[in-house]
């Protein structure tokens, strides 16, 4: 049997997220929010190892504005260029927070560990982080 095809919304939502990130652009909230519903409504297995890798920029948020974000934002305007994300380690269940206040001149790191229910899971799903 062949393996499922991947949702249109999801190379529409990378390609998005991407260009953004490759001009140092603010995502389109209204687009990557329609895209998160269609690949929340698609569902599909959620699979642990895939976390794995390197760093998860966070590049959109929904609802309040992190406080990350806005220094971001307001540090774009003088030509700093913030990056945060978290780096997973799904054999180990570690977890990394990485934030830059000042680009890369002043940054921050937590470390903890995460813990993924029990089962079968799909996609979307909480990845619960203790810090």
């Amino acid at each position: 049997r062949a393996a499922p095809s991947r949702p249109a919304a999801a190379d529409e939502l990378f390609d998005n997220l991407a260009a953004a990130h490759a001009t140092d652009a603010t995502p389109d909230a209204a687009v990557c929010s329609t895209l998160v519903d269609e690949l929340c409504a698609a569902g599909g297995p959620f699979q642990a190892q895939q976390l794995g890798g390197g760093l998860w920029l966070s590049l959109y948020a929904r609802g309040p504005t992190p406080k990350w974000l806005e220094n971001a934002n307001l540090l774009r305007a003088l030509g700093v260029r913030n990056r945060a994300g978290q780096r997973y380690d799904p054999a180990t269940s570690a977890v990394a927070n990485y934030g830059e206040v000042l680009g890369t001149a002043i940054s921050f790191g937590a470390e903890g560990t995460f813990d993924l229910p029990e089962g079968q899971l799909r996609a979307p799903c909480d990845v619960p982080v203790e810090i």
